[in-house]
């Protein structure tokens, strides 16, 4: 029993620590803090309440002195207030001008001193502007707007206001009757503008504005006058484009005040972009609308003006418009032909015309026929009712023909042409085939080539030989057999090897290349040894030995190196590379193996050549030195 009402206690315990816990976590950090009562918007000289709260140690602070002060904009403002019983405190401020505002609160604690900021902004007090209504204005009378420049319900007095007086034909085209002007309002906050009328406009308006204060904020508005002018407008009605000798089908309809007006006068000025004008006057009919028969007779931007006088009560309008004639646009196409027939073969040409209006029937349609030697003959004829044509063209000439398709021009169409067509006519497309028996060469070994000719009756063949920096050098010409030929050469230099066939008659031109590179020979030979046993030139061990190597074909000025290798752990390992030795006059270079070399020590070495323009690559084989 005892251990159960232990163990009841504890679960009626817990809850209240985990209760007293979550109060601790929730208790308010220590320190002050200050911040508007409300949201603003605040105004200057409008009283505003600030608020806050002094806590320490997690609870709230009674009876405490919290100073206040202003820190931006820049004063030299102060307060203090005290707390409640429930740690908070309210103090009514009034800001003296419009700004950005920072206000800052301090607690001295037992714990030390407690800070906050407030940012806050106090703003203007608006302005507005106000108009009267002063009705409809006749055509000859005076334009006047009284105007109310107020802010907080009254006048604003010895305000400077700026204003515009435009005359609005339309919402999108209103004209300025005069500069901007500066008016000064009076005692009331108010101002007048008059205008007198020079010239006839449907509504006037007066844009108003000023620039605000340190008091008030600035305003723009404006009013509108209407007056007696009766607005016209021309609408011309004309297609988005037309071809030349198209009668474009134009009219002009007349609106009064938004209504069609008959018997009205429009005067009609039209030409393209290349001839002066003509003129014609035409009167609206009894839905206002008149026709303006206008033919176009060349390409280019026609403009079409159409304007109406001024009466004693209508404005005065104009509008007009820019129609793009053009030619009619012929599309041509023509089908693509063989790329190479035989002489005495016929050549087809094929296509087919559309014109942008539609008609492609009976249109003149010319094939030119050309070489190489220039024009041969021309063919022509014409379209079927849609648009397609065709020539038979029979090629005597043993060369490349062209063929042109081309559709004259006139006032009307534009001319057209499609891309040149050539067809290769041709008897025989010989080809030359040229091997060899390697890829490479060394310097000295016999090269052989394989030269045959096939696809023609001829056997016609030259055969060249040229190597690197020499003269191009022939090495057969006359008439291959029907086997082939063969050729022998020794190889000394890079070779270029070329087999060519010349046209003729029957046949064209053809040619093939090959080239072969011929390896560097190097030899080297180790001088006055004391012996030579076997492969071995036998040296003392304080003898430096002076090695020669020669290189096949002769050549002087060559970077030779030589690779150095020594004996060592029943293996042969390079020790050295040399730099460039470079070969005489007589196609030799020398080179000295140095340093004392211990009795019983062998060596073996071998020259390589990099390869130039002139030789390939080459390694000669090695020499052996021994020193005992």
């Amino acid at each position: 029993m005892a251990r159960l009402a232990c163990a009841i206690a504890i679960l009626l315990i817990a809850p209240l620590l985990t209760f007293a816990s979550a109060v601790a976590e929730a208790a308010e950090p220590d320190g002050v803090t200050i911040f508007p009562s409300a949201d603003g918007p605040f105004m200057w000289g409008e009283p505003m309440d600030l608020e806050g709260t002094v806590t320490e140690n997690g609870a709230p602070v009674a009876g405490a002195n919290v100073e206040l002060a202003q820190i931006d904009p820049s004063a030299a403002w102060h307060a203090t207030v005290v707390t409640d019983a429930s740690g908070r405190w309210t103090y009514r401020f009034t800001p003296p001008v419009a700004s950005r505002y920072t206000l800052h609160a301090s607690y001295a604690g037992a714990d030390g001193t407690y800070e906050d900021w407030t940012n806050f902004d106090v703003a203007r007090h608006p302005s507005t502007f106000t108009f009267s209504d002063n009705g409809l204005r006749q055509t000859d009378e005076q334009i006047s707007f009284d105007v109310l420049l107020s802010g907080d319900g009254a006048g604003l007095a010895d305000r400077v206001v700026h204003w515009d007086l435009q005359c609005w034909y339309s919402e999108t085209s209103p004209v300025s009757v005069g500069r901007i002007t500066d008016s000064t309002t009076s005692a009331a906050g108010t101002f007048t503008v008059t205008y007198d009328q020079q010239f006839p406009c449907p509504e006037y308006a007066l844009i108003a504005w000023w620039d605000g204060d340190a008091d008030y904020q600035a305003a723009k508005d404006w009013a509108t006058e209407p007056t007696a002018w009766r607005r016209s407008d021309l609408q011309i009605h004309a297609p988005d484009s037309a071809y030349v000798n198209d009668d474009l089908g134009t009219s002009v309809t007349v609106l009064v005040d938004g209504v069609p007006a008959p018997n009205r006068t429009v005067h009609v000025r039209y030409a393209p972009s290349t001839s002066t004008w003509s003129q014609i006057d035409v009167v609206s009919g009894p839905d206002g609308v008149a026709s303006i028969p206008i033919k176009v007779t060349e390409p280019g931007s026609w403009h079409i003006e159409a304007s109406m006088d001024a009466t004693d009560d209508t404005m005065a309008a104009s509008r007009w418009v820019t129609v793009p004639v053009s030619q009619v646009a012929t599309d041509l196409s023509v089908s693509p032909m063989v790329s190479s027939v035989l002489v005495g073969n016929p050549v087809t040409v094929r296509g087919s015309l559309v014109r942008a209006d539609g008609r492609n029937g009976g249109a003149t349609v010319r094939l030119s026929v050309a070489d190489e030697s220039g024009f041969l003959r021309d063919h022509e004829t014409t379209t079927g009712s849609d648009g397609t044509f065709e020539f038979v063209d029979m090629p005597n000439v043993a060369r490349p023909v062209t063929y042109y398709v081309t559709v004259p021009g006139d006032n009307r169409y534009v001319a057209a042409s499609h891309p040149a067509q050539t067809v290769t006519v041709q008897p025989q497309t010989p080809a030359v085939t040229l091997t060899a028996n390697k890829t490479s060469y060394a310097a000295g070994e016999t090269a052989t080539f394989r030269v045959n000719l096939t696809k023609t009756d001829s056997r016609r063949v030259r055969v060249t030989a040229q190597e690197a920096g020499g003269t191009i050098k022939v090495l057969y010409d006359g008439n291959v057999p029907s086997t082939g030929l063969t050729l022998n050469r020794t190889m000394w230099r890079n070779t270029t090897i070329v087999a060519s066939h010349p046209a003729d008659s029957r046949s064209t031109a053809a040619k093939a290349t090959l080239k072969r590179s011929v390896r560097l020979g190097l030899a080297t030979k180790a001088l006055n040894p004391l012996r030579r046993v076997g492969a071995y030139a036998v040296y003392r061990p304080s003898a430096d030995p002076t090695l020669v190597t020669s290189v096949r074909p002769v050549r002087s000025g060559l970077c030779v190196r030589m690779t150095v290798q020594k004996y060592k752990d029943a293996a042969w390992r390079t020790v050295a590379t040399s730099t460039c030795r470079t070969t005489n006059a007589y196609g030799k270079a020398r080179w000295t193996l140095t340093r004392y070399h211990p009795s019983g020590s062998r060596f073996r070495i071998a020259a390589r050549f990099a390869g130039d323009s002139t030789n390939a690559a080459g390694t000669g084989p090695w020499t052996y030195v021994r020193f005992r």
